[in-house]
């Protein structure tokens, strides 16, 4: 799918070499595909033609997020506020760059500045929810999914998140319902696949989850959690 979209923004550049929007697109499309390096160049061709286009910082963020450069990306969010201070999705993903290194205060703090920017995306609620959870406020977290479903509760990523939550609430009936839901939006999603595994896992579920960890190693090999999951479920069934 990617791909695809990798060959129509190419060709849009070469039809407008000096449109920073395209050479950001064009990174996002390189980063899906996991041409991390190649992403990063992209990015800076976006910088050279604009250094205030805070889309191309938000840009190199997410890329070193992926790359689990989280203190690059917390650097790189930051400069995309600079110049789009009022972007709640910026302040998201700043968030979960700060979760992701422990800092979750300062993913708290940042989580509530996404969600009063713009209330209406559903990623500035789910980040808010994984916040409130990493700072033991749990019925608040499940009030922020509640929240994330009420503006954007048919959107894969949502319903993905939401179930992620719920198993981080102990929840696991509750997360097999949301990573079945976001399973049947997106059926090729790895982590869609290893979340509803991780669920029934849960549930003591063993011989039901392995077909989802085989699947989704099938469709990521390079998705860590799978594996050990698979693994888990192994032990627990003794085999």
């Amino acid at each position: 799918m990617y791909t695809d979209a990798l060959a129509q923004f190419e060709e849009a550049i070469n039809l407008a070499p000096r449109t920073p929007a395209l050479w950001v697109h064009k990174a996002l499309a390189l980063m899906n595909l996991k041409r991390y390096d190649d992403a990063l160049i992209a990015c800076g061709v976006a910088h050279e033609l604009d250094p205030h286009y805070g889309w191309a910082w938000q840009a190199q963020g997410m890329i070193f997020s992926r790359m689990k450069r989280y203190k690059d990306a917390i650097e790189m969010y930051r400069k995309a506020i600079d110049y789009q201070p009022d972007y709640g999705g910026i302040w998201a993903n700043l968030a979960s760059a700060y979760l992701a290194i422990h800092q979750n205060q300062d993913a708290l703090a940042a989580s509530e500045r996404a969600i009063a920017f713009t209330p209406n995306l559903g990623f500035a609620w789910t980040s808010y929810a994984f916040a409130l959870a990493a700072n033991q406020r749990f019925l608040e977290a499940r009030r922020a999914c509640e929240k994330a479903l009420e503006v954007a509760g048919s959107e894969a990523g949502i319903l993905l998140n939401v179930g992620a939550i719920f198993m981080k609430l102990k929840r696991y009936g509750d997360g097999l319902k949301y990573a079945r839901a976001a399973l049947k939006q997106s059926p090729r999603s790895a982590p869609a696949l290893n979340n509803v595994g991780s669920s029934l896992t849960h549930l003591h579920r063993y011989d039901e989850a392995l077909p989802y960890f085989d699947q989704s190693i099938t469709r990521d090999p390079g998705l860590v959690q799978p594996w050990i999951s698979r693994a888990e479920a192994y032990y627990w069934l003794g085999r």
